[in-house]
């Protein structure tokens, strides 16, 4: 899952975005195998949860706002969708110049 985003800036290693992609795209839990925004709001949360204390306090206060643009169809927060099961080895150059903070 690639995030573009002008707007907000997650302060996150690339991992936790790649884990947010893999428990998006493959959770853990049946429950949350629609794609929802529910669904995508776990996955944040699940992978935020590995991050120390401040980070996670900081990613997790912006991540409200990221989701409320998402739904809201700002045109400043998009999801772009690719295969499940296809591995995403790196992250594309857009992600790293678009306010995400990499």
């Amino acid at each position: 899952m690639i995030f573009y985003s002008e707007s907000i800036e997650f302060d996150v290693p690339c991992s936790t975005l790649r884990e947010v992609h893999w428990l998006y795209f493959e959770p853990e839990k049946q429950e949350f195998s629609p794609r929802t925004m529910w669904s995508l709001s776990n996955a944040f949360s699940s992978a935020f949860k590995k991050l120390d204390t401040v980070p996670l306090f900081k990613a997790s206060a912006k991540l409200g706002e990221f989701l409320t643009q998402l739904a809201a169809g700002s045109g400043k927060v998009s999801v772009a969708d690719h295969s499940p099961g296809t591995p995403q080895t790196t992250l594309p150059r857009v992600l790293t110049t678009s306010g995400l903070g990499l």
